[in-house]
């Protein structure tokens, strides 16, 4: 595990959904960020909608909530997958929610989701490593570009062991920029802090063929805890581009099995651009 904490315990809950949320009007108004208080279930209410990684493609994904928090409507690309979930309000810390889904009587995963103190934005984690991004209320995807994961940065990030049964929180901020020299294949780059670690990101380009929000980067950390020859770091851009859900492994072949240690995960609102 990416030995970045505030504290000894650093575990997180079972296949982590974890729903962060970004502040930001349709006409991108950077205002100075609002104090980050914390969010009851019922402010979950609503339809959520944005992308879904199953660690090859990307594909729309949304659901709807309830005020005691039932989930139903679960689709991809528009098609009913038959599922209904729970979710329940997790007490370690803030703005952190678990949640099961079921077919039938059938379990088919767990995880945790966690909001930003507005309850817009969301980032997803299964017991999988099913990852995506979702906003309350939006219904289509727009056209990403490169220049979209620029500017500063701020949110939370989750680290967890196997058994996802509880968590560990850190504050963090990250500041992006194209990369200067440009190469002949534009990339940006990113500096990120994840509480007293300063985090470098390079090679940060786009990478979903569809055009969905996804970018992938490598990095290293300050001080040097283990990232190697397979650190990979990406990043999911909310519906408004206003929101990013981010993983960082610095292995990330178990991650691709299923399992999250070695990882953290991050959701951060977009506050200049």
């Amino acid at each position: 595990m990416i030995a970045i904490r505030k504290c000894s315990s650093l575990l997180v809950s079972a296949s982590v959904v974890v729903l962060l949320a970004a502040c930001g009007s349709d006409d991108n108004d950077f205002t100075q960020e609002p104090p980050r208080a914390d969010v009851n279930l019922d402010q979950l209410a609503g339809t959520w909608f944005g992308t879904f990684d199953d660690k090859s493609t990307v594909r729309t994904f949304e659901f709807t909530v309830d005020a005691a928090g039932g989930m139903t409507g679960v689709k991809l690309e528009g098609a009913d997958q038959g599922l209904t979930g729970s979710i329940t309000k997790a007490t370690e810390v803030p703005r952190a929610f678990r949640f099961a889904l079921t077919s039938g009587s059938t379990p088919v995963a767990t995880g945790m989701m966690m909001v930003d103190p507005a309850g817009a934005h969301m980032l997803y984690l299964s017991e999988h490593s099913e990852f995506g991004v979702l906003q309350k209320g939006a219904i289509e995807l727009p056209t990403y570009a490169l220049t979209d994961i620029d500017g500063a940065w701020s949110g939370d990030t989750l680290q967890t062991a196997p058994d996802f049964t509880t968590f560990a929180h850190l504050d963090s901020s990250a500041q992006c920029a194209p990369t200067d020299p440009a190469p002949p294949d534009p990339t940006s780059q990113c500096t990120a802090t994840i509480d007293s670690v300063t985090r470098a990101i390079s090679n940060v380009r786009m990478d979903d063929p569809a055009g969905r929000g996804r970018f992938i980067s490598t990095f290293t950390n300050d001080p040097a805890v283990p990232p190697g020859d397979f650190a990979v770091m990406r990043a999911y851009l909310s519906p408004d581009k206003l929101f990013a859900a981010v993983w960082a492994c610095s292995d990330f072949r178990p991650f691709s099995m299923g399992s999250p240690e070695g990882c953290d995960f991050s959701a951060w609102t977009k506050t200049q651009p």
